[in-house]
């Protein structure tokens, strides 16, 4: 999809999941544009692709096994186009203690790689 692990860090470096999700969510070209190796007809493929799995995120955010930081996890890499299954796979075995939800989203990208 044009969307390689080493720009979905550089994309982490904006902020948190929460918001990165909410600019998808929001349609927001110029957040994303702000992102090395994210010129604007990839952020517009982006907000095309992913904004309906955002927003359906948002709204179904139970029954998921996995809480806290590592749903957090999942989320972002569900925003990020990846599917379940990848995502599940990536954060299994993540040593969560003392590290934030962006940190295992990292760590979960270069499992991914």
């Amino acid at each position: 999809s044009g969307i390689g692990p080493k720009t979905a860090i550089h994309l982490l470096s904006l902020g948190s999941v929460t918001e990165i999700s909410s600019a998808i969510g929001r349609g927001d070209l110029a957040y994303l544009t702000n992102v090395s190796g994210i010129g604007k007809k990839t952020a517009e493929r982006i907000l095309v692709e992913l904004k309906n799995k955002v927003l359906s995120s948002q709204i179904s955010d139970g029954g998921s096994e996995f809480e806290g930081a590592l749903g957090d996890v999942i989320e972002g890499l569900a925003a990020l186009g990846y599917s379940m299954l990848e995502a599940r796979a990536a954060v299994k075995n993540l040593d969560v203690h003392s590290k934030t939800s962006e940190q295992l989203l990292k760590e979960a990208l270069q499992r991914i790689k």
